[in-house]
């Protein structure tokens, strides 16, 4: 007979399917001697001094399986000694014959921190000579030794919460012209400490809402949405309608937070190119988080809101305007506190094009230029200031100003607009 260990060095308390040991068992007879048969094999529990264990303070369930089947299972393990015995349903080796088990075990929910080992002496293996009906001594075979030992595994505790928080990346303006929109980053933390295993989540479901956080169709703004980590995608959901109350974006496989670092997760939608609302939110719930719970109720992972925040979390609102340049051209706030804050120009271009931007008095005079033959690309454009002072780093008189805005488009032909601009020391 020989065993090989196969404990992992770590594992965490519930965890279920764990290996421990791999055993092999060879009838060593010519072949004219009589088969061997099994009945039983006696499991001792240690700690890492060798010390008995009580088993059901620590297992829950023992199984030994024959290429990948389960041929013997064992619950309700004893609540006393160190031992536990698996009865084995008499399978016969012939001679020369090889008989191959593993030995696995699902630790308690209930088990406390510590290391364990799983050891299988000679005497603990209950065998017999089938014409005879004595039993047979068990050796080990040449390079190993017994009792075969699973290895020494230390239980840690498993994660018991995640912790999320959310930031707003929503931009102030919106277009309805199909364009991904980031809105938002969700970061997850796994508490746990160190070497403790990963919370899985599976899914996200994200919703929609107005301005003033009243529930909004998501679909009414999005015709898709869409998780990225580390600027490579997680996952989508399925096309949207108009009517989508929410989106779920499944991650296959799941994502793993591990204890220590966070993720964070961006989440973007491609806006909806008609019959999208004035404003709009995107957030979630922490029922939205799609964590896969253990089996056992004992191990259930919380979700909960990092301090300084609370569910649900939501972005700040976009206001949708025309994919024109005439339509879209505004700027935020209006007025603004010049000197103090800027204010933000917001306009479309319907392709690429080089950008000129010029603060003017109500009678043209030229008060500075923000931008010069820019470079813009196509879509929304919300990046360009104004700090509220003039070509010298002065700052300027209350009032109105003009901000008269000049497109050259790469396909050769030009736009223009003009806006007024309130200035409020």
């Amino acid at each position: 007979m020989a065993g090989t260990a196969a404990f992992p060095s770590r594992a965490t308390v519930g965890a279920a399917n764990v290996t421990a040991l791999r055993m092999s068992f060879r009838h060593p007879g010519p072949a004219a001697a009589a088969r061997i048969v099994f009945h039983a094999l006696t499991v001792q529990c240690r700690d890492e001094s060798r010390h008995p264990l009580i088993p059901s303070d620590y297992l829950s369930k023992v199984v030994v399986t024959r290429g990948g089947t389960a041929i013997a299972t064992v619950t309700g393990l004893p609540s006393s000694g160190g031992s536990v015995t698996i009865p084995i349903p008499d399978p016969m080796l012939e001679p020369a014959e090889s008989l191959n088990v593993d030995l696995r075990v699902d630790f308690s929910a209930t088990a406390p921190a510590g290391s364990i080992e799983l050891m299988v002496f000679g005497d603990g293996i209950a065998a017999s000579d089938v014409d005879r009906g004595t039993p047979v001594t068990p050796l080990a075979e040449s390079g190993f030794e017994l009792p075969m030992a699973s290895g020494l595994c230390r239980l840690e505790p498993p994660p018991r919460q995640l912790l999320a928080s959310f930031t707003s990346r929503m931009p102030a303006a919106l277009a309805p012209d199909g364009r991904q929109v980031t809105a938002a980053t969700l970061t997850l933390s796994n508490t746990a400490q160190a070497g403790a295993d990963s919370i899985l989540v599976d899914h996200l479901t994200l919703r929609g809402a107005d301005r003033d956080g009243n529930a909004l169709p998501i679909g009414s703004a999005s015709s898709q949405v869409e998780v990225l980590v580390n600027g490579n995608l997680l996952g989508q959901s399925a096309a949207l309608t108009v009517d989508s109350v929410t989106a779920t974006v499944a991650f296959s496989p799941s994502l793993r937070v591990g204890p220590g670092g966070p993720v964070a997760l961006e989440l973007r939608f491609i806006t909806a190119p008609a019959g999208y609302p004035a404003a709009f939110r995107l957030g979630c719930d922490g029922s939205d988080i799609g964590v896969v719970q253990p089996a056992s109720a004992l191990l259930q992972i919380a979700i909960a809101a990092a301090p300084g925040s609370a569910f649900p979390f939501w972005s700040a609102a976009g206001s949708f305007g025309a994919a024109t340049l005439a339509q879209s051209y505004s700027n935020y706030p209006n007025p603004f506190a010049a000197g103090r804050a800027p204010t933000t120009f917001v306009y479309y271009l319907r392709s690429a094009g080089r950008v000129t931007l010029r603060i003017l008095t109500p009678q043209g005079e030229g008060v500075t230029t923000l931008l010069s033959d820019g470079s813009r690309p196509a879509g929304l454009n919300q990046a360009d200031l104004w700090d509220g002072r003039n070509g010298k780093g002065s700052v300027v008189r209350n009032g109105i100003y003009i901000a008269e805005l000049s497109v050259a488009f790469d396909d050769g032909t030009r736009d223009h607009a003009r806006r007024k601009v309130a200035v409020v020391r």
